[in-house]
């Protein structure tokens, strides 16, 4: 049986997390009930923005 809201794809999120991309409706409900997908998008955020503070360290020094 097909689960009727599969999870987000990994690609899918972290183009969500760079703004080069923004989720569909169905996308968006299921983001908002799975653990999984909004935790993963946590993660992904708080990983480009560790980057940013490095590279922002890395001009100003």
């Amino acid at each position: 049986m097909k689960e009727r809201n599969p999870h987000i794809p990994l690609e899918v999120i972290r183009q969500v997390v760079e703004g080069k991309l923004r989720l569909l409706p169905d996308q968006l409900r299921h983001f908002h009930d799975c653990d999984l997908c909004s935790t993963t998008w946590w993660e992904l955020k708080r990983e480009a923005k560790r980057q940013k503070d490095n590279d922002a360290k890395k001009k100003s020094a």
